[in-house]
C-alpha cells in the first residue's frame, strides 16, 4: 500500500533537516563518497523518544497497523537511509537481518518514506525467498515528497533508475524502516561509533558521539496529519510481467518471436520462469 502526506508539514521539515539531501549526516558518515557501505540503526518500540527517529518509527507503525495487524507483535524498528542521484537505482533484494549473513531472516514488514520527489519508482514483487519460480507480477510506487510505501517484509523489491530524459539535479532521498519481532543490535566491540548493520543509535550525551546526531533531537509538536481523514491512498501501479526471458544472441530468435514471448508473458499465458541461482541476480 501507499499513503500520501504521512507526516504533517512541521514534522516533515524536521526530518528533512536531519536527513534531507544537504544534511550533514551524509557527509559525516561518508555516505556520499561511497566509503560507508550499508549501515542501520535499531530502536526499541514503546519507550520515551530519545530522538526524532523514535518518533518517526512510532508514527509509521501507527499508520501501518490497520493494514498490517501483525505489527502489533513488533518490538523493534530498524532504519537506514539513501541519498541517490536521479538516475541511480538499487538492485533487487530481500530485506534481511545483518544483510543475510548466517542465513536470510526477513522483517515483519518494510516501509519506504520519500523525503524528496526525484528518482525512479520503488518496485515490489510477489516473489519471496521461498518461491519456486520468478514473480509473475509486482507494483510500482513513484517518488513524491512525504509519500509512504509499506509491504510484507518477505518480498523481493528494488529501485528502478529515474529516466535520463527527465534528469534533475534533485536527489532521491528515502528513509527505510523494517519492523522486527526480535533483532539483535550489533555494536562494535569496546564501544565506539563505527558504522555497520543494526547499530544502537548514538547517545547524544556520550563522549565522541558523531556531530550529526544533534540534528536528530526529538520534535516538539504534532507528528502525524492533523486529521486521520486527511490521509489518502497514493497510486500503486501494477506491473506484469516483472521478468522476461532474454534469448541469447546466438539463438537466432527473430524480432517476431521475441514479441510473441513478450505478449505471452503480459497475458500470463506462459509458464512461470524458473529461479536462477540466488547470488547471480539478488542482493541479500
Amino acid at each position: 500500500f501507499a499513503l500520501e502526506a504521512a507526516l504533517n508539514a512541521p514534522f516533515l521539515a524536521h526530518m528533512q533537516q536531519a536527513l534531507g539531501a544537504e544534511a550533514r549526516f551524509w557527509r559525516e558518515t561518508g555516505y556520499l563518497n561511497g566509503h560507508a557501505g550499508y549501515f542501520s540503526y535499531v530502536h526499541p518500540l514503546g519507550r520515551e523518544p530519545d530522538s526524532v527517529m523514535d518518533q518517526l518509527i512510532a508514527q509509521v507503525r501507527k499508520l501501518m497497523l490497520p493494514r498490517f495487524p501483525q505489527l502489533a507483535e513488533a518490538s523493534y524498528g530498524e532504519w537506514w537511509a539513501h541519498n541517490r542521484e536521479h538516475t541511480k537505482g538499487h538492485q533487487l533484494h530481500f530485506d534481511s537481518d545483518d544483510e543475510g549473513i548466517g542465513g536470510v531472516r526477513n522483517p515483519i514488514a518494510s516501509t519506504v518514506l520519500f523525503l524528496s520527489a526525484a528518482g525512479g519508482p520503488t518496485l515490489v514483487t510477489k516473489q519471496e525467498l521461498s518461491s519456486t519460480a520468478l514473480a509473475s507480477h509486482g507494483w510500482l510506487v513513484y517518488p513524491r515528497e512525504n509519500r509512504l510505501v509499506g509491504f510484507d517484509g518477505r518480498l523481493l523489491h528494488s529501485v528502478i533508475p529515474g529516466r535520463a530524459a527527465f534528469s534533475t539535479h534533485r536527489r532521491r532521498v528515502t528513509v527505510m524502516i523494517a519492523f522486527w519481532k526480535n533483532i539483535r543490535t550489533r555494536d562494535p566491540p569496546g564501544g565506539g561509533h563505527a558504522l555497520g548493520a543494526a547499530r544502537s543509535f548514538p547517545d547524544p550525551q556520550a563522549r565522541g558521539t558523531p556531530g550529526w546526531s544533534s540534528d536528530f533531537q526529538p520534535f516538539d509538536g504534532e507528528i502525524g496529519p492533523p486529521l486521520a481523514s486527511s490521509l489518502r491512498e497514493a497510486p500503486v501501479v501494477p506491473v506484469r510481467p516483472v521478468w522476461l526471458p532474454v534469448p541469447p544472441r546466438s539463438s537466432g530468435e527473430r524480432g517476431g518471436e521475441a514479441q510473441k514471448t513478450l505478449k505471452s508473458q503480459r497475458a500470463g499465458r506462459s509458464r512461470p520462469l524458473p529461479l536462477p541461482p540466488y547470488d547471480e541476480l539478488f542482493q541479500g
